[in-house]
């Protein structure tokens, strides 16, 4: 019975995973991940902070918007933030 060759992963990708492991040292726990800073993920996180939840939101960009994500706010969205 042959064994099969074992694999040996290039420089790259133990470099690469040796960043994530330090990333992961460095970066807090969080309980939820929300992808997306715009009008739903932001209310997402506020709620779930509210509750006692840890959240992280991660967005493609690095900086604040300076327009309106939301067009148009609907009746049962503001019922909902007035719950907040």
């Amino acid at each position: 019975m042959a064994l099969a060759p074992r694999r040996v992963p290039c420089s790259a990708t133990l470099t690469f995973i040796q960043s994530i492991h330090l990333m992961e040292q460095d970066v807090p726990r969080s309980d939820v991940l929300i992808i997306g800073a715009g009008p739903t993920g932001l209310v997402l996180a506020l709620w779930l902070t509210k509750l006692g939840v840890k959240v992280r939101i991660v967005d493609k960009t690095a900086e604040p918007g300076t327009t309106s994500r939301a067009l148009a706010v609907h009746a049962r969205t503001l019922e909902l933030y007035r719950q907040l």
